[in-house]
Parts: C-alpha cells; structure tokens; sequence
C-alpha cells in the first residue's frame, strides 16, 4: 500500500494506492496551513480505509517546484515515514505529476505552476511509442516566452489564471488546448502511480539527499 503526499502549492492532496487500485484520496484547500492539516489529513485517511501506517509498503511525495513551505512540510513527512517505518521512499517533480493527468490525450503536455515574477514553473511531457516521457526539463519561463515556442498543438493544465488562459487563446488559438478547471486540481493518485512505477523498477530514492526541485531560490 503506498501513500502519495502533495504539498506543493495551497491545493494538498493525499492518496493511498495498491495493486493498481485507488484505496482513497484526500485533496482540499490547504493555502499556506500545511503544517496544521497534513497530518490529520494523513491520519485521518488511514483510519477511514482501516489501515494501519506499518501496513504501508512506500511513501511517494511531490517534490516541486512549488512553494517553499508547502514543500518542506510534505518531503519533511514523508522523510519521516519513510526513515520510521524503513519504507522505500519515491520523489515526483510536481509539473510531471501535473501532466501525468492528461497522458491519455496523446498531446505534448504543458504544465504551468505560478513562480511570481511574471513567470511561471513549467515543463513538457507527452506520451508516444508506447513511452511516458520528459520532453523538456522543469525550468522559469513567461507566458509571453512559451507562446512564443509553441508550434503545435499543445495542453496547458495545471493552475492557469483567467487573464493566463485568455492570453494563451488570443495567442494561440488552435495550438492550444487548455484543461478544464475541474481538471486543474492535483491529485495524489496519480502521483502514487506514478511512484508505483518508479517502485516497480527498484527506482527508491535515498532519504537523506532527496531534495525539493527550486526553481527560483527563496528571498
């Protein structure tokens, strides 16, 4: 049984996911409460599905780029199930979780996080000859900046703004698609299959170097 941890950004969710199967899942507003909620959200969905934390077979976490905080609490909790519970432990960048919900489309695949500034964290993937795969690595860049080197038809998702969207339409009009907004939240399941994946190919990460992805450095 895997549990998925995503802190990344204001939305948080988490999941637990065996066998190919979603066992349950958890995702709410957090805005910047990680510390209090993501514990009790935890715990309380393992006593929803009756399972006990050393019934847990891994720990998958969402490692950014995203907030500063956020991260650091969710890589801080699964570091510490991880190490308490000797349970393999799996980072995910958070644009390819992101993209990762939309892999069946068969298009390029843009993620887009804010990053403030006027950018935004992004990067590309698409999934083609029977692969999943990283197209361009997580990277800054403006809106302006990816209009620019979009040349065909492309998804955007992940958390766009209004006046975002309106500018990838009028700027792009056919080359863009963009995700509705009920598909705009994360969610950890897919981000435990993902992990699953990586597992299933002895791919853990070492605890003690896993690091967050930052982008931009804090000030």
């Amino acid at each position: 049984m895997l549990l998925a941890i995503d802190t990344s950004t204001r939305l948080a969710s988490v999941a637990l996911y065996a066998a190919g199967v979603v066992r349950g899942e958890h995702t709410w507003w957090a805005d910047q409460n990680h510390t209090a909620e993501l514990w009790p959200q935890i715990m309380g969905l393992l006593a929803q599905e009756g399972i006990a934390p050393r019934q847990l077979s891994g720990i998958v976490v969402a490692i950014g780029p995203g907030s500063f905080n956020g991260l650091r609490v969710g890589l801080s909790a699964a570091k510490g199930l991880a190490w308490s519970l000797g349970l393999p432990l799996v980072g995910i960048c958070t644009l390819e979780a992101i993209a990762y919900q939309h892999s069946l489309l068969r298009l390029p695949i843009r993620p887009v996080l804010p990053a403030g500034r006027g950018e935004v964290n992004t990067a590309l993937y698409r999934y083609f000859f029977r692969r999943w795969r990283q197209l361009e690595a997580p990277r800054l860049a403006t809106l302006d900046q990816l209009c620019a080197e979009t040349e065909r038809r492309t998804l955007f998702c992940g958390e766009l703004e209004a006046v975002q969207v309106e500018t990838l339409r009028q700027r792009l009009g056919r080359r863009v698609v963009i995700a509705p907004p009920a598909a705009a939240p994360r969610r950890a399941a897919f981000l435990a299959e993902l992990g699953a994946q990586r597992l299933a190919t002895a791919a853990a990460d070492d605890p003690v170097t896993l690091q967050p992805i930052y982008l931009r450095r804090a000030v």
